[in-house]
């Protein structure tokens, strides 16, 4: 049995989700429930919980101010937000579990199997976390896999290639990570770093691009791996790798 502890300035929203988890996670008991996240830092000093269910936007301290001044952070974290659009960058970051108000019983369950299953004493997941979400600079992944997670930086990361529901991870130290996630969540969090989904299954890093042939449309990365660009995506492809080193491409 798991111990859990519910943050939500809302009574409703703290109800709802206790009265849940008692019918769908009767392997989490709810040992107390906090409405701020200085009452939450009591609850957590008080009961020392496995899970958190934290919602990010209350008054006074917020969700965030409570991870930053926990003392104790070895538990789980499961965020709860209705409409925060930075607070779920910072989560595809750092691949932490949330549930988006209104709460669906399949995710809640989800979550909850994973905050169970990981059994880390500490989750460094918290930390990517706090990284981005303070905005101070994005330069690192939370990768999950079957045993855990990997956190990598962005520059160690050549390609992504889709292997069903899965994506496989290639570093630039030759070693390769099956993710348990999709290329399209990996397309989504780090497009916005200088990565681009060249063809239907592959990422690429476009900060690692030794060069291009533009007959055979295939970009050579400097780990010496060859990756084929869509012709669909060639012209976006070229105009972004124009843009970024303002020189001309081999080929």
């Amino acid at each position: 049995m798991k111990t859990a502890i519910i943050v939500d300035d809302e009574a409703s929203a703290r109800e709802t989700l206790s009265l849940m988890l008692g019918i769908y996670c009767p392997e989490v008991k709810v040992v107390a429930e906090a409405g701020s996240g200085k009452e939450a830092l009591q609850r957590l000093s008080e009961y020392n919980p496995d899970i958190v269910f934290l919602d990010i936007h209350m008054p006074g301290m917020s969700g965030f101010d409570f991870l930053q001044h926990a003392e104790n952070r070895e538990f789980q974290t499961i965020i709860t937000t209705a409409h925060d659009r930075y607070a779920l960058k910072a989560i595809k970051y750092s691949a932490i579990d949330f549930l988006q108000k209104p709460i669906r019983i399949d995710e809640l369950k989800g979550a909850v199997s994973k905050a169970i299953s990981l059994n880390n004493p500490k989750d460094y997941r918290l930390e990517v976390f706090l990284e981005h979400y303070k905005n101070r600079f994005h330069q690192r992944l939370v990768i999950p896999h079957r045993k855990g997670f990997e956190i990598v930086n962005f520059i160690e990361i050549v390609r992504a290639q889709a292997d069903r529901n899965y994506t496989k991870i290639h570093l630039a130290n030759g070693e390769s990570l099956l993710a348990s996630r999709t290329l399209k969540h990996f397309e989504e969090t780090l497009a916005p770093e200088g990565f681009m989904r060249v063809h239907h299954s592959h990422l690429i890093n476009m900060n690692v691009i030794k060069n291009f042939n533009k007959e055979t449309n295939q970009a050579v990365m400097m780990d010496g791996s060859v990756v084929e660009v869509a012709r669909s995506k060639k012209s976006e492809f070229l105009n972004r790798l124009l843009m970024k080193y303002d020189a001309p491409v081999k080929g």
